[in-house]
């Protein structure tokens, strides 16, 4: 009888075995797949003409993708296994992605910065006494938060270069046409300097508050005063000041023009300064995305711990004390 029931013991412990080594399957195989469409995801956003709108897609694959990995990682002691699915994760990324340099090394930085998060979620477990997710997780999912930040700093700054190798007039435009909108908040000339007056009526204006007798003159001494602001406009600014067009376009022209005189030198750090900056915004906003990711970890982890995927045990551990 005693060798049944070895061999039946045997057999159940081999059956959760299986299991056990099913589900990590499992998790492995979901986490690579949701990397893998995240990656298609950010290039779409990234290197396309999706609108700004789609990045909502990528964001919620992220999220998804770390909450995965994160309880890929906590089931799975070996890390030759977290290497093997992460390495086909960074294959994807490489096949899907632009052949760049800069591309590429955000991908292999972002690849080892998983494996470190790896190392640091399974200590955090292993140092805690009882499993919390937010204690658990908390701390170790920023470190993937900060990884996409740094693989999506690469990327842009590769797509920004590319950009203004293209067409640089584009970028002394948006410049220009992000200066110009702050204009009517910093003029002291009130409804003259409306942006969306034509130029013709910003000439006028200026002509009145110059000339207290404009209103008094003749029709045609006032389109000679207002000739003389318009002479004087262009000599300053060095355009053809149609009076035709709007005030918006005029001033973004002028500022455009003084922007490539005064940073023309320094055009080569262009998407270098716009990549950072782009970074530096992103950055501010990662506790929100960090808190929502970490929601959507306990929502997953009560619903897999309901089914029966995950199961909390108690275990019996030897710990540390000073003695004499």
């Amino acid at each position: 009888m005693e060798p049944i029931g070895d061999s039946i013991k045997q057999g159940q412990e081999q059956r959760t075995r299986n299991i056990k080594h099913l589900k990590q399957f499992v998790l492995g195989l979901l986490s690579a797949s949701a990397i893998i469409l995240n990656w298609w995801l950010i290039r779409e956003a990234m290197f396309s003409d999706a609108g700004a709108g789609y990045w909502a897609w990528p964001i919620l694959a992220t999220g998804v993708w770390i909450v995965l990995v994160s309880f890929f990682a906590l089931i799975n002691p070996d890390r030759w296994t977290f290497f093997t699915f992460n390495a086909a994760g960074l294959v994807a990324y490489l096949v899907l992605m632009p052949r760049d340099i800069y591309v590429f090394i955000g991908g292999i930085l972002f690849f080892l910065i998983s494996l470190l998060f790896q190392a640091r979620l399974q200590e955090e477990e292993k140092n805690q006494l009882n499993f919390s997710i937010r204690r658990t997780l908390g701390n170790s999912q920023a470190i993937m938060t900060y990884g996409i930040l740094v693989m999506v700093g690469f990327m842009l700054y590769s797509n920004i270069q590319l950009d203004f190798r293209r067409d640089p007039e584009a970028f002394y435009q948006r410049m220009a046409q992000t200066a110009v909108k702050g204009l009517p908040y910093v003029s002291r000339s009130g409804a003259s300097f409306n942006l969306n007056q034509s130029m013709g009526e910003f000439f006028r204006r200026q002509a009145e508050g110059q000339y207290p007798e404009f209103n008094q003159v003749s029709a045609a001494q006032q389109r000679a005063l207002t000739s003389s602001i318009r002479d004087e406009f262009s000599r300053q600014f060095g355009i053809d000041a149609d009076e035709n067009v709007s005030l918006r376009v005029a001033m973004v022209e002028v500022v455009t023009e003084r922007l490539r005189e005064t940073l023309g030198r320094y055009e080569r750090f262009f998407p270098l300064v716009f990549t950072f900056l782009v970074i530096a915004l992103l950055r501010t906003v990662t506790f929100v995305f960090n808190w929502a990711v970490l929601i959507l970890s306990w929502l997953m982890f009560r619903f897999l711990l309901a089914v029966r995927f995950f199961r909390l045990e108690k275990q019996t551990v030897e710990v540390e004390k000073l003695e004499i």
